[in-house]
């Protein structure tokens, strides 16, 4: 298991790598004009990128992956969407939530927005429970 983790960590590290190469080369010879598809493609693997290193418990790449994305289209709901589940990685459910709910006033059917919104949110009031028991039994 181990190995597998350290072997994926390399590859999506190596990606990344690949990934600021490319960036950098599109972004120094043209602005963002002429077709957006592959700005769009480029933010889309970035995001991918992003969603291994949080499968593999880093949020500090997952958040320099997300940026990257941010960084071609900053109001994606996708970008957004990865925010929020960087924040949950970190234990930041409220956070979180406000992620969510931004991705989703961006694009209202984004199912996994509502799905991991609606997670965050009972997470977030377990800790409000859980935190008025302490002030109770205190």
């Amino acid at each position: 298991m181990e190995g597998s983790v350290h072997a994926t960590s390399v590859a999506a590290s190596r990606v990344e790598q690949a990934l600021s190469e490319v960036a950098s080369s599109l972004q120094s010879s043209a602005p963002k004009q002429g077709p957006l598809h592959p700005w769009m493609t480029l933010a889309q693997i970035w995001l991918h990128a992003a969603e291994v290193y949080i499968g593999i418990g880093k949020p500090a790449e997952a958040t320099a992956c997300t940026q990257e994305a941010a960084n071609l289209f900053p109001m994606s709901h996708n970008v957004l969407y990865m925010r929020g589940q960087v924040a949950e990685l970190r234990g930041n459910f409220d956070e979180a939530r406000r992620w969510y709910e931004e991705a989703l006033s961006i694009s209202p059917t984004h199912v996994k927005s509502m799905q991991r919104l609606c997670s965050a949110v009972k997470r977030t009031e377990l800790e409000l429970l859980a935190f008025g028991r302490t002030m109770l039994t205190n």
